[in-house]
């Protein structure tokens, strides 16, 4: 086993952050590997760890760890866990966030990258893509980054622990209500008309949906309790109109456009987490051409707004829309 990952073993238990059992565990699985198997699973060091049904606790402490002794203290430990976010330079090393002298720059750079994949790719010209292409990528107008994840490390004034790491995210305040949006859209239209997906297993039918022995999701259908109809309407009526939802959080955000906003959250998807999830939330491309990565803490909470203004935003757009927007989609 290589010594820094040994170090890190005895240190977790050394500290009881992870018991002797499964400590053990790992310690006889790596012996049983050989120096060229070993050195292929070197980088996947952290998703073995976790294969041994580390809590969440002795996650965030595995996590940690390496975060104090890999990162940067004078940056605040600040780590970007978007690894496919960065390309290699001239001379083969992999660029790091701190290659972006502000988070305007690291931003459009990822920006240009996704408008350049996009345009190459076919299903984005049909119709269904014209309005949210032209919204995204026409012009660079909206911070691009949408909930990336990130880790940090953030000082306390009390405990024993004076270093807390974050589990983070960077979103844009345009994307960020964009998909609190979307998701209470959902949930309204399947009020509106219970449905749930069914495949049909009957082989000719089968055959003739995909022409294949392989399930996908378009072997899957709605049912809607003999709605089908009128839900698929209204979904076309959200999706040809959702621009002008688009449109009115444009303007609605415009006042915030220099400004970041925190929102901390305890259920992470599905899955509840005892450590928290804090977003941190760019107003506008003012903001992010504020915002160095080198003092990335500092100049963001310099900014910050209470998060109360955009619960505002979207609490008055989900009225808006549900008395509104869907009654409109719904009787057309």
């Amino acid at each position: 086993m290589e010594k820094k990952d040994l170090d890190l073993l005895k240190w977790l238990l050394k500290n009881k952050k992870i018991s002797l059992k499964k400590y053990n565990k790992i310690i006889k699985y790596s012996l049983k590997l050989n120096k060229k198997e070993y050195l292929k699973k070197l980088e996947e060091l952290i998703d073995n760890l976790f294969d041994y049904n580390l809590n969440e606790k002795e996650k965030y402490e595995v996590n940690k760890y390496l975060l104090l002794k890999n990162e940067k203290k004078k940056y605040d430990y600040l780590y970007c866990s978007e690894i496919g976010r960065f390309d290699f330079d001239k001379n083969g090393k992999r660029k790091t966030i701190f290659d972006f002298k502000t988070l305007y720059e690291w931003d459009k750079d990822w920006w240009k990258f996704q408008k350049k994949s996009l345009i190459s790719n076919d299903i984005n010209k049909s119709y269904k893509y014209k309005s949210w292409y032209k919204q995204n990528f026409k012009k660079y107008k909206n911070i691009y980054a949408d909930g990336e994840w990130f880790r940090w490390i953030e000082k306390k004034d009390f405990g024993k622990d004076k270093n807390e790491m974050i589990y983070g995210s960077i979103s844009g305040l345009y994307g960020y209500i964009i998909r609190e949006i979307s998701e209470f859209i959902d949930k309204e239209i399947d009020k509106i008309y219970p449905n749930f997906l069914y495949k049909p297993y009957n082989e000719k039918t089968f055959k003739k949906i995909k022409g294949s022995k392989y399930s996908t999701m378009y072997d899957f259908q709605t049912r809607a309790a003999g709605k089908e109809k009128e839900l698929e309407k209204l979904k076309e009526n959200y999706r040809n109109n959702f621009y002008k939802i688009e449109k009115e959080i444009e303007n609605r955000i415009k006042p915030f456009s220099e400004y970041t906003f925190t929102n901390i959250t305890y259920d992470y998807g599905k899955e509840k987490v005892e450590n928290h999830m804090k977003h941190m939330i760019i107003g506008g491309i003012s903001a992010a051409k504020k915002i160095r990565f080198k003092h990335f803490l500092k100049d963001f909470y310099e900014k910050e707004q209470p998060y109360g203004v955009v619960e505002n935003i979207i609490k008055n757009l989900k009225k808006e829309i549900k008395n509104k927007y869907l009654k409109e989609w719904n009787e057309n």
